[in-house]
């Protein structure tokens, strides 16, 4: 049997590999008095800006959560959900991507 991982497992793992493969910060997001903002504001190089929540492959999001998300959306940022440490690989490996071509041009 698999071993059971936790939000703040995936959590830590997307902060590393954030800092050390994009060169970015992915600070925690905790907004007093408001509910349903994600986890955390990701900046990256070229001012890319990113708001992210983890959950684990049994989470979900509250409709706070999802609402957060849609007004976010709204306002033109983008909002990222990532449920396992393989959605947070792939995303950081498309990021990777993204950056090079950002920094080319």
């Amino acid at each position: 049997m698999a071993k059971k991982i936790l939000e703040k497992q995936i959590e830590a793992y997307f902060v590393d590999q954030v800092e050390t493969k994009l060169g970015g910060e992915a600070l925690k997001l905790e907004v007093k008095g408001r509910r349903g903002w994600p986890d955390r504001l990701v900046i990256l190089p070229q001012g890319e800006i990113y708001f992210v929540e983890l959950k684990t492959m049994h989470g979900r999001l509250s409709r706070a959560q999802e609402l957060r998300a849609i007004r976010l959306q709204d306002l033109q940022h983008r909002v990222e959900h990532m449920w396992t440490i393989e959605a947070v690989d792939n995303w950081i490996n498309y990021m990777v991507k993204h950056l090079e071509e950002i920094f080319i041009d």
